[in-house]
């Protein structure tokens, strides 16, 4: 018996994984619908959220998005728990990470600031800007959004692991996912399940090879 077939299925495979900002790494729905509630009087939480559009939840539609006309308000989110210790893992692991993120009116260099806080260690060119994510072949996806997951889904087939954190608006692609971590409660879990997902996917992976080596 070759040894280093051993030493290969056991070694786990480095993957190039595309995460998403808002909502996966940075905690964007709970400071906007607190703005928006505190400046229109409404009580709109992100379990009423049960659609990819906020503004079908709130009393005025359009004035949602006057969040984002302020800087400070997109600058100021914070990291959600679990997602900056999550980054560090799956990077010491040896994995490839790009931060792969669209604009929404934000201005874009928001975006490499907000990476920088949940991941001072990321390289600009590690992040990627624009809304057609499903151009880019990636080994792992993880995003909130259901139209980027069904965009992804067709786009490449059954091959890329598609991951994603449970929220109310996203429920309708669970058979599209491999993984839906449970959830935006408890974000700190879901990032933990994420890192074992892919530890897992990883050390299969190349377990799988080595066998098909043989």
């Amino acid at each position: 018996m070759d040894l280093r077939q051993g030493a290969i299925a056991n070694a786990p495979r480095k993957f190039c994984i595309g995460i998403d900002l808002d909502a996966i790494v940075i905690d964007l729905i709970r400071p906007w619908l607190a703005w928006y509630n505190t400046t229109h009087d409404d009580t709109v939480e992100i379990d009423h959220v049960v659609e990819y559009k906020v503004e079908k939840f709130t009393k005025k539609t359009k004035d949602v998005f006057q969040f984002f006309t302020d800087r400070n308000n997109y600058a100021n989110c914070p990291v959600l728990p679990g997602a900056s210790e999550a980054l560090q893992e799956l990077h010491d692991a040896g994995h490839d990470i790009i931060i792969v993120t669209a604009t929404g009116g934000q201005d874009a260099s928001l975006k490499w600031d907000l990476v920088k806080k949940a991941a001072p260690w990321f390289h600009d060119n590690d992040v990627m800007v624009g809304s057609r994510k499903e151009r880019m072949h990636l080994d792992v996806f993880i995003d909130d959004a259901p139209k980027n997951i069904v965009k992804y889904r067709n786009k490449w087939g059954k091959e890329p692991k598609i991951l994603t954190i449970s929220y109310p608006y996203n429920q309708d692609v669970k058979t599209l996912v491999d993984l839906m971590a449970l959830d935006h409660h408890n974000t700190d879990k879901a990032w933990r399940q994420i890192c074992d997902f892919v530890d897992g996917h990883s050390r299969s992976y190349n377990q799988a090879q080595a066998l098909q080596a043989r």
